[in-house]
């Protein structure tokens, strides 16, 4: 299973930076910074990088839209290839436009029955569905903010895995190795896997499907 996470920012840098941050502090203090938006940047590394995406053009200001483009090409790890890529126009993101989707045969009673239900028969199922694709999936990882708190885990308190069925790679060295990434999370971060569309598939994995 194919796997990556949230990166850490690094530090590494900060000495040289040294005159930088203090006209920083200078133009904070001219604009209505005082030290309790310091002390609140200092002990808050989410924070810190919420700005810097900002500062980066990685996200939006507050307050304005974002705007996922689900037409342009997805983020390809590893060796990895693109075998189908469901473009998707321009998406205004919101919690609330998007539905996790279960099949009927994902159900728990279902699978103790011993009854399998492939991802092969599950992508068969979700075909003409406005299913989301890898875009969406990786501009939640660059802001983690956006990503609602049910999604960690269900009622039961099982980790929920949001699956983007609008990509579908492929391992080029195995010709039926067809994979579709998740976004989990894991202890204190999200993160992303893919899983190969072959296996079983359960009550944990859920579509992310763009509400009509």
């Amino acid at each position: 299973m194919k796997k990556g996470c949230v990166a850490m920012g690094s530090a590494s840098e900060f000495g040289k930076d040294m005159g930088l941050i203090h006209e920083a502090v200078i133009t904070a203090r001219k604009a209505g910074w005082s030290s309790k938006e310091w002390a609140m940047l200092a002990h808050n590394p989410e924070l810190a990088k919420q700005i810097g995406r900002i500062l980066r053009n990685e996200a939006p200001l507050p307050g304005r839209p974002h705007i996922i483009d689900c037409d342009a090409d997805p983020f390809v790890p590893y060796d990895w290839v693109v075998e189908e890529h469901q473009k998707g126009g321009q998406f205004n993101w919101s919690a609330t436009s998007v539905l996790l989707h279960l099949n009927h045969s994902q159900q728990d009673d279902t699978c103790a029955a011993g009854v399998k239900f492939r991802g092969t028969k599950l992508r068969k199922a979700l075909e003409g569905e406005p299913v989301l694709n890898a875009n969406v999936l990786d501009y939640l990882l660059k802001n983690p903010s956006l990503i609602p708190e049910d999604w960690k885990k269900d009622e039961t308190g099982k980790t929920r895995k949001i699956f983007f069925w609008g990509t579908i790679y492929r391992d080029p060295n195995g010709r039926y190795k067809q994979y579709v990434r998740f976004l989990y999370w894991r202890r204190y971060e999200w993160c992303w896997r893919g899983r190969w569309i072959a296996r079983d598939w359960n009550s944990t994995h859920l579509a992310a499907i763009r509400v009509r």
